[in-house]
């Protein structure tokens, strides 16, 4: 996003480091954030261009290190807005307070390159066909997320030319979910390479 150069020129390498040396042109402008604290303030920023439909005058922020801190905070009534993942999401999936929204990030399983043992393109393509993502999703986190597809998360972005999914139109570029002649004895071979080639011995009888 562009910013302001003169705000820029004038604050240099400090500029963005806290509210009083930063710029805004959103619904909102940060204040009492000195780029450490855990506590600040959202308020309505009266330079916005749609200023007068800004309801909201001011929003309290505190951060929490601890979900179940967060939890017993909005349970009790002392916030009125907090986030929540993994076992919380499944735990409070029946509470009508609990909305589950995809957030445009995905994780993924990372393999150290620097480790010969790892650093194996097919290795990283076989296990990464043996993933059922449907399965981790909906059984394992349950909460909310969906199986990737693609570098293009689900939700995140939409074709401005037919107002599509873009994810649905990448469609399904991992090896997942789908049929895949040899998938088991691919992986198999794959692993059984490695383990002979850096154990030097037969790791199967």
């Amino acid at each position: 996003m562009p910013i302001n150069s003169k705000a820029v020129s004038k604050y240099g390498k400090q500029f963005g480091t806290s509210s009083t040396k930063s710029v805004y042109d959103d619904p909102y402008k940060l204040v009492g954030w000195s780029g450490s604290n855990s506590s600040w303030h959202y308020v309505k920023n009266p330079y916005y261009w749609n200023a007068h439909n800004v309801k909201i005058p001011k929003v309290n922020v505190t951060v929490t290190k601890e979900q179940n801190t967060a939890v017993n905070l909005f349970k009790s009534g002392k916030i009125q807005v907090t986030s929540v993942t993994g076992q919380y999401v499944r735990e409070n999936k029946n509470d009508p307070e609990m909305h589950t929204h995809l957030t445009g990030r995905e994780n993924y399983l990372y393999f150290n390159n620097k480790k010969p043992q790892t650093d194996s393109e097919n290795l990283r393509q076989a296990i990464s066909a043996v993933i059922n993502r449907k399965e981790l999703v909906n059984n394992v986190l349950q909460d909310g997320s969906k199986p990737m597809l693609s570098a293009v998360p689900e939700g995140d972005q939409k074709d401005p030319a037919n107002g599509k999914d873009m994810a649905k139109e990448v469609g399904n570029l991992l090896p997942q979910n789908v049929t895949i002649t040899g998938t088991k004895n691919k992986v198999t071979y794959i692993l059984y390479q490695l383990l002979f080639q850096y154990n030097k011995k037969t790791p199967f009888n």
